[in-house]
């Protein structure tokens, strides 16, 4: 019996890269300044967390998706929060656009150093922020990028790992951005990680069935050659696998067509925005 692993066609992953990290940095601080100078005093950057996401956005300009980036614990901290301060992710809804921005630049480049220890997990924060009542959900740009942040961790091999668990939680966070009322960028993410999040379940299947399978296989073998080849009744029944056969077998019918509308519709957002700089 072919193993789903072997059967089904490699999952597919997109990822969005393209940024204006200066003018991402420069919102970030502008907004850090009104927050200083009236709501939110004990929300502001300090220097150091100015200087950290400064060092941040070098880094990212520097190179491309495939390089990978160590984040400074102080760095994760600056967005997620310690020591009783929110972080950037916890900023009011309004001000979170630049700040999600910037994180799912390096969401899609991160190590898995720090990111693995963070509790709640980095995948629900972001799912957090796109709960249907919730202040950043009923803004624009925020669950867009909230949006991309989690696509990214999907595509990022490092990463993936520790978004797999929670891909359920993504795909129950869509359905608000991905009807025809929400602009087109945002269904372009929207859809972008139901792409990733599906592939994330195709991984898992696949693995789960290779485990499945794996003692079957050790038992038929001891069964043949310990007992003169019987191994009848230790034969694994191909019916087993077949949901995750099929599970994969969707996939490769939809994942391609999709990955190219995907890929197509991304190419001229990226297009228009080049034209309006």
């Amino acid at each position: 019996v072919t193993s789903a692993a072997a059967a089904a066609p490699p999952p597919s992953y997109v990822s969005f890269e393209a940024g204006k990290h200066d003018a991402a940095l420069a919102k970030l601080l502008e907004f850090s300044a009104k927050l200083r100078d009236g709501e939110g005093p004990d929300l502001a950057l300090d220097e150091t967390q100015e200087s950290g996401l400064a060092a941040l956005v070098a880094e990212l300009r520097k190179g491309g998706a495939s390089a990978a980036l160590a984040l400074a614990p102080a760095t994760l901290a600056t967005f997620t929060g310690e020591g009783g301060r929110p972080g950037l992710l916890g900023w009011p809804a309004p001000y979170l656009f630049p700040a999600l921005d910037l994180l799912r630049l390096a969401l899609l480049r991160a190590a898995r150093s720090g990111v693995d220890t963070l509790e709640p997990p980095m995948a629900l924060r972001l799912t957090a922020l796109l709960a249907p009542g919730s202040a950043a959900a009923a803004e624009k740009a925020a669950p867009l990028m909230a949006l991309r942040g989690l696509a990214n961790m999907a595509a990022n091999p490092a990463l993936r790992p520790l978004a797999a668990p929670h891909a359920g939680a993504m795909l129950e966070s869509l359905s608000p951005f991905l009807g025809g009322e929400s602009p087109p960028a945002t269904r372009l993410a929207a859809s972008s990680l139901l792409l990733n999040a599906s592939s994330l379940l195709k991984d898992k299947a696949a693995a789960a069935a290779d485990e499945d399978d794996r003692p079957r296989k050790k038992r038929r073998w001891k069964e043949r050659g310990g007992e003169g080849g019987g191994g009848g009744a230790g034969s694994a029944s191909p019916f087993a696998l077949l949901p995750y056969v099929a599970f994969g077998g969707l996939l490769l019918g939809l994942a391609p067509a999709l990955l190219m509308r995907l890929r197509a519709r991304k190419a001229a957002e990226e297009e228009g925005a080049a034209r309006s700089c």
